[in-house]
């Protein structure tokens, strides 16, 4: 593949003509450079300001004109200030002056802690405005609260220990908890059930049972061992009446573990509770559920769920997360319907259906869907629309890979890795797709990185260039009348700018666009001085264009002449390009695909894929 050069019929500036002569490089398909900008420092000079002081005589321990104060010296902080007069909070008198705090007067000043407003000690700020043990106080006038944990007694606190621990006898808000007796500052506390005495409230207390038997309980026991439990209350687990909790399992009964106690999987009267199995004399019960084990009754047991999840179990639910009861029964409360247009836990959007594609997912989860835009104008203003698939047929619906433009057939080709798609220009509606292989033949969708469309006025075919990531082109064209493709019988040919240091590398290009012109102004270089040094220099930007640009792997635009010599002749980063520099431009991180419409707005086209 060649680049040839031609005039056009009226004596316009030449125009690019992409025509297959045989093997040879397809030039200047992509690329970019940037020149370097360079920044002037400017430097600001501020104004001195000189201050004086209109009271020359402070300082000096007399009272003078306008002074409320004099301490014979002018340092702040010590009641009188260095202008001579009475700070906030004190008083001063004589000459020089002699500045005192106001401890009651519920402004802290000088070596005050804290001022109440009073001079009552015992309240956290005690009569000469100190903080007192045990007390934290804030604010003006001050307020104080004892400090719980401090090992110090105040207020209200009932005890304190030196911790807001809870279960030690004094509570997290220092009060003496149930069951215990504490002393002293810090306080000491002790259980009061437990320490072997029979106190106030108790019924026993360890071995001390008050002369009481199984026999003395309500209940007609006969027998047993009667306890006393960690509460100081009778445990007549022990005890035992004529048959049941004989440790014999008699007629009519079911088990008999020796005991009267029910919740241990074997009743009162000697029956098997539900959940648990019960073997042996005496009788040895198991809980069935949380055995990890599907047992007969159970629908799950623990994190077992017998391979059932929120979309199997009965109830119509979509998603979520099934979970298991603590008598392994389903619980679906963590179930989920989406489509109801009723938020539920887990779901991160609800839009009322269950459709792919429209930015809410079947499950109600938020779906990352490519975003196109496009700028135009200089400076560049962008719009964008996001690319759904819901109830379109022609929609892309897998990742986007590369895009190329038709201008002469009014729309754009997006590719996939499998699929083309056609997008209306300037309308953006989808109007067809097919398979990849069934328009262009022999390329490798796989392998494909970037595209480009040649498609100028006035000829009869389009150009489609699809360029792969192992620096291979495939060329097509497109009749523009009738939409017939056609791939060039050279296919492929490798990608190569044989001499060009300024050249990106063949495999590194991810998205590629051509302009037919320099109508937003976003590129000034002079193509005459840069391909003919005896030509006249003519005026910036005045001859850019076309040109070609290439994204890099490595988010480098690369620009190419594409009307005379066709060598790079700039590199820049893609978000220095003077369309990305605008408020609302893309992050060129998820970039993915470019083209350029010369024949619809003369805009720059970009897809995101996140």
């Amino acid at each position: 593949m060649t680049w040839n050069t031609r005039n056009s019929s009226n004596g316009s500036s030449p125009e690019r003509d992409w025509r297959s002569q045989g093997s040879g490089a397809v030039a200047a398909v992509m690329a970019a450079v940037m020149t370097v900008a360079s920044f002037g420092i400017v430097s600001f000079g501020m104004a001195s300001c000189a201050q004086t002081n209109p009271r020359l005589d402070c300082g000096n321990g007399l009272l003078d004109t306008q002074e409320t104060c004099d301490d014979g010296n002018r340092e702040p902080g010590d009641g009188c200030d260095s202008d001579c007069r009475i700070e906030p909070g004190f008083s001063c008198f004589g000459e020089p002056s002699l500045c005192q705090t106001g401890c009651g007067d519920s402004s802290i000043a000088g070596l005050e802690e804290c001022d109440d407003g009073n001079l009552l000690s015992g309240d956290g700020c005690d009569n000469a405005c100190a903080i007192e043990s045990g007390f934290t106080c804030t604010g003006e006038p001050s307020q104080c609260a004892s400090l719980c944990g401090d090992g110090a007694l105040a207020s209200t606190e009932a005890c304190d220990d030196g911790n807001t621990m809870a279960g030690d006898g004094c509570s997290t808000t220092c009060q003496v908890e149930d069951g215990w007796v504490c002393t002293g500052d810090p306080s000491q506390c002790e259980a009061v059930c437990g320490n072997n005495t029979l106190d106030a409230g108790e019924e026993c207390d360890g071995a001390l049972l008050d002369s009481e038997t199984c026999s003395t309980m309500p209940g007609d026991f006969t027998g047993g061992t009667l306890a006393c439990s960690a509460w100081c209350t009778f445990d007549i687990g022990g005890c035992i009446t004529a048959g049941c909790g004989n440790e014999i399992i008699d007629s009519g009964e079911m088990c008999d573990d020796g005991n009267l106690t029910t919740g241990d999987g074997c009743t009162a009267n000697c029956q098997v509770e539900d959940g648990w199995a019960c073997t042996g004399m005496p009788s040895q019960c198991v809980l069935l559920c949380g055995n990890t084990t599907l047992d007969p009754g159970e629908d799950c047991d623990d994190a077992l769920l017998g391979a059932m999840t929120c979309t199997t179990v009965p109830g119509g639910f979509t998603g979520g997360t099934l979970g298991c009861t603590w008598d392994c029964q389903f619980n679906t409360s963590s179930c989920t319907t989406c489509g109801n247009n009723v938020p539920e836990p887990g779901e991160a959007c609800e839009d009322g259906n269950t459709t792919a594609g429209d930015g809410c997912s079947p499950t109600c989860q938020v779906e990352d869907l490519p975003v196109l835009y496009w700028a135009t104008g200089d400076p560049a203003v962008w719009s964008q629309m996001t690319i759904t698939y819901a109830g379109d047929p022609h929609a892309p619906q897998t990742p986007i890979v590369a895009a190329a433009n038709a201008d002469q057939r009014d729309y754009a080709y997006v590719f996939t890795a499998t699929t083309y798609h056609q997008l209306s220009l300037p309308g953006h509606q989808w109007i067809d797709h097919g398979s990849l292989n069934t328009r262009f033949s022999g390329v490798v969708g796989s392998q494909l990185g970037s595209a480009l469309g040649i498609s100028w006025p006035a000829d009869s075919t389009t150009t489609v260039a699809l360029i792969t990531t192992t620096a291979q082109v495939y060329m097509y064209g497109e009749d523009n009348t009738t939409g017939v493709v056609t791939p060039d019988p050279t296919n492929p040919s490798p990608l190569e700018w044989p001499g060009d240091p300024l050249a990106p590398s063949p495999t590194a290009g991810r998205a590629a666009f051509q302009t037919l012109n320099n109508a937003n102004g976003w590129t000034d270089h002079d193509v005459y001085s840069l391909c003919f040094d005896s030509e006249p220099s003519t005026p910036p930007g005045a001859n850019v264009g076309p040109y070609t640009g290439i994204i890099t792997t490595s988010d480098q635009l690369y620009l190419n002449n594409s009307s005379y010599c066709f060598l790079f002749y700039e590199q820049m980063p893609t978000s220095g390009f003077a369309p990305f520099t605008q408020s609302g431009a893309p992050a060129t991180a998820g970039l993915v695909a470019t083209f350029y419409s010369t024949e619809h707005g003369n805009r720059l086209y970009v897809i995101i894929e996140p």
